[in-house]
């Protein structure tokens, strides 16, 4: 697919009047009224607006409660206005009194938002008058990243904090500028609400509909022009493309006024065909009815789907009780669904994926042959997003399609995921939580030093800022500058070395400290381990001499050296399976299709088996997710997440029960876990080693300590 879709704050599929692009998201809550239901007699409070939203740590101005009796302003009232929820106002305290002036209003002070955000009230109250309330929306402290299709999370760049991801790389910024992350590039100004891009074919040029602040409507095309549409009322709604829907249901193309459709009521995703010369959208009309749109115009009714079903992508629609039915032929996709994610489709092979949350909970992929699998490593109640990727509610976006890779962690909210047609890649945007950097060393936590809130924690005391330096926490040195992304660091007993991909595509590593650049590894390959880097045709090639290590690798797993001899598991193109032994390539022995690379020799089989594949030991079973393999130079240990959700480890080879870790904490390294409260829990002992805890990097032994980085929740502002 390459139009975009909503902003996914909440649920993908949502009953609303038109599915596009939010200008700015909240959480959902029940809004207070700020004006009593009900008539009547004596003094009636009430507030200018029914809901207040600010950023963690700023304020919110401009908040006035209002006196009025028999519908006029009554001045000289004593008001109290209660606050609650962590909320403050910024002369102190949670309540405030004051005097209705000759207008009848009272303007409060100032309302602090606390460092968490979190949504709350705030009621006025005034002797003998009915009182009234309004609702605080606090939105957490983020940063802007994207996510792209080597699975990398990305910093933008010239994005201001606070922006909310809009399409692929795209942010909108508080001021209204929709902002290209990848560049600092500012593609329009004065924007209010954004639509879905379409693509019109395979050489990549796309369109954008936009609302801006004043009501008026344009176009946005990738050759960076915008236009005023034609025929569009002002305050429309932008769809996709060039179409806006009207306040009166018309469906009209800005580009030349033509009305594609009438008494829509609300519209779902495009699906184009992989060559984007053909296009499907599903509408569901005022009445209730459901019908779908083709590229030449034509409005067809849809097949076997029930009035009032919600409008999804393509010709599909969710049916009220659960069904996923296309409404080209009355087919039933899948049954007992909760919400939809959008279909990512690939431009090689025309193969479509869809990630769906079900009705108990559970995390599916569907795909385009009509099967449907169990999303891998996603937590029950996930949201939806594109293809296999999904939401947790504790803030991963997990690749659920395939080894259960978490893509990015801290997420609060989810833009709009982009493929571009020409090339096969993806972005996404991401708006990530503002976080406080640690490290733990030995078990002993302690601050980073000179490392900025929102770095990404990468290895050992180090961590990746928001502006490309790799730096260490423990001493505030820069190990290295225009990082993009960092593999693994890997320590063999003498030296350690760890391998780096620059802003510009090139690959360097460090080598003890120096960095170097990396022989024979073509700009852009993905960084692994050590000096090795895998290329887009599938070499592992090291870096340090440029010697080409396996061919054909589809994926890796992590490298494991047990002091002795290192191991590293590899899935091939053509499916099958080997492993790195000290450099040398083996076949894995009884692994079955299918299977993910996890550590050393070991891979994670469907079934749910670890299996050694040097001898095909099972050494698990029932296993849903895996952490960090961790040898401290006497024993090693690997954290097992069960499909039950209980948790375990192995303990040089014999699994042992966590002790006092929650069902469904995520596996971390050694025997450590994280709840999804933000506990890190030794699981040999139950101790916590830390708290407040959204993103962790990777723990590195070098011989006599181990550290491992860690980012936390902010607790002040």
């Amino acid at each position: 697919m390459t139009d975009s879709t909503e902003t996914l704050t909440a649920k993908p599929i949502a009953r609303r009047t038109v599915i596009a692009g939010a200008a700015w998201a909240v959480p959902a809550i029940a809004l207070s009224a700020s004006t009593p239901a009900f008539a009547a007699s004596g003094p009636v409070l009430s507030f200018n607006n029914s809901s207040y939203t600010g950023a963690a740590c700023s304020v919110i101005s401009g908040v006035r409660v209002t006196v009025t009796e028999s519908g006029s302003p009554k001045a000289g009232v004593s008001t109290t206005a209660l606050l609650a929820g962590g909320f403050t106002f910024s002369t102190g305290g949670t309540s405030y009194t004051g005097v209705t002036g000759a207008g009848g209003s009272m303007t409060l002070p100032d309302i602090a938002v606390p460092v968490g955000g979190g949504n709350s009230t705030v009621t006025g109250t005034a002797s003998g008058a009915v009182s009234a309330s309004a609702s605080l929306v606090g939105t957490v402290q983020t940063s802007p990243f994207y996510a792209t299709s080597d699975l990398t999370r990305r910093s933008a760049s010239g994005v201001p904090d606070g922006s909310m991801p809009a399409v692929g790389g795209i942010f909108l910024s508080p001021d209204g500028r929709l902002i290209d992350g990848s560049s600092g590039y500012v593609w329009a100004t004065n924007v209010n609400r954004y639509g879905n891009i379409y693509q019109s074919g395979s050489n990549g040029q796309w369109s954008m509909p936009l609302l801006k602040r004043d009501g008026s409507t344009t176009i946005l095309r990738n050759d960076q022009s915008e236009t005023q549409t034609t025929g569009i009322p002002a305050d429309s709604q932008p769809i996709a493309g060039g179409m806006f829907l009207a306040s009166d249901g018309q469906l009209i193309d800005g580009t030349n006024a033509y009305v594609w459709s009438t008494n829509v009521g609300a519209c779902g995703l495009m699906y184009s065909s992989s060559n984007n010369s053909d296009w499907t959208m599903p509408i569901r009309k005022t009445s209730g009815s459901c019908v779908f749109l083709r590229n030449n115009a034509s409005e067809s009714a849809a097949t076997g789907v029930p009035s009032q079903s919600t409008p999804v992508q393509g010709a599909m629609f969710l049916a009220s009780d659960g069904r996923l039915i296309d409404g080209s032929n009355g087919f039933v996709w899948s049954s007992n669904v909760d919400s939809c994610g959008r279909i990512f489709q690939s431009n090689s092979t025309g193969n479509w994926s869809m990630p769906l949350k079900k009705r108990d909970g559970s995390c599916a992929v569907l795909l385009n042959d009509a099967s449907q699998k169990s999303a891998t490593g996603v937590p029950s109640g996930s949201t939806p997003v594109q293809g296999g990727l999904f939401l947790s509610s504790d803030g991963r976006i997990i690749d659920g399609n395939g080894t259960g890779y978490v893509v990015a962690r801290g997420v609060a909210l989810v833009g709009v995921f982009y493929s571009a047609s020409n090339d096969g890649g993806w972005s996404l945007a991401l708006a990530v939580q503002k976080t406080t950097p640690t490290f733990l060393d030995n078990g002993t936590e302690k601050s980073a030093v000179g490392v900025t809130g929102g770095s990404m924690p990468a290895a050992a005391s180090s961590f990746l800022t928001p502006d490309g330096r790799l730096l260490s926490g423990g001493a505030g040195v820069v190990q290295a500058s225009n990082v993009q992304t960092v593999g693994d660091l890997y320590w063999d007993g003498s030296i350690w070395r760890w391998p780096i991909r620059k802003n510009d595509g090139s690959c360097t590593f460090l080598d003890a400290g120096t960095e170097k650049s990396a022989v024979g590894v073509p700009a852009g390959s993905r960084p692994i381990v050590a000096s090795s880097f895998l290329t887009s045709d599938g070499r592992l090639i090291s870096g340090d001499r440029g010697t080409l290590q396996a061919s054909n690798i589809d994926t890796c797993g992590q490298l494991y050296w047990d002091g002795h001899i290192w191991r590293i598991p590899l899935r091939k193109r053509d499916g099958s399976f080997t492993f790195l032994d000290n450099g040398v390539e083996k076949n894995a022995v009884g692994i079955p299709a299918n299977s993910v690379p996890a550590a050393g020799s070991s891979f994670l089989a469907p079934d749910g088996r670890l299996i050694s594949g040097d001898q095909g030991i099972v050494q698990a079973t029932d296993v849903s997710a895996f952490g960090r393999l961790f040898y401290n130079g006497t024993v090693w240990q690997w954290p097992l997440r069960k499909t039950s959700g209980s948790c375990s480890f192995l303990d040089s080879g014999i699994e042992r029960t966590a002790t006092g870790v929650p069902s469904g904490s995520e596996p971390v390294a050694a025997a450590s876990f994280l709840t999804t409260d933000g506990h890190l829990i030794s699981g040999d002992t139950g101790a916590v080693q830390a708290q407040d805890v959204i993103a962790f990097g990777q723990i590195y032994y070098d011989g006599a300590i181990w550290r491992q980085p860690l980012a936390k929740k902010k607790t002040s502002c």
